[in-house]
């Protein structure tokens, strides 16, 4: 019989004649099992809710930081742009740092990246400084 039936576990048999206690006891098993179940459900609808509410949570924390990364990266991009613009002496060649004080560019660059110089001179400022040690052109 159990074979035919889709549900066998919702399958109860009381045999004939009852038995008073084993009818009581079989209502009281039953009811226990039908609270049980109906508690289990309240549980489960209680988690979804919690669930559900810990994603919409979490989808706008997700948007804000997202907002916020892309006002960090346009943030950053506009810092690069004012970095490039430096302000140079046109005779000496120093650069202006942001407290006003004028540096060599050598060390304006290097204390400001991984940047590092070896000196040398070119040929057109060797003749021109150090006209004695050249061969004329």
């Amino acid at each position: 019989m159990t074979s035919k039936l889709n549900n066998p576990d919702q399958l109860l048999i009381l045999k004939k004649p009852f038995e008073t206690m084993e009818v009581v006891q079989l209502a009281h098993a039953l009811t226990e099992k039908w609270r049980l179940h109906q508690g289990m459900k309240l549980k489960m609808d209680h988690l979804e809710k919690v669930v559900e509410e810990r994603t919409s949570v979490i989808q706008h924390t997700n948007a804000v930081l997202e907002a916020t990364n892309k006002q960090r990266k346009e943030a950053m991009a506009t810092v690069k742009t004012l970095e490039g613009l430096l302000p140079i002496c046109a005779h000496c060649k120093k650069i202006r740092d942001d407290k006003g004080d004028w540096n060599q560019i050598e060390f304006y660059i290097r204390d400001r990246t991984n940047a590092r110089f070896s000196h040398g001179i070119c040929p057109t400022c060797a003749h021109e400084q150090y006209p004695q040690f050249c061969l004329p052109r």
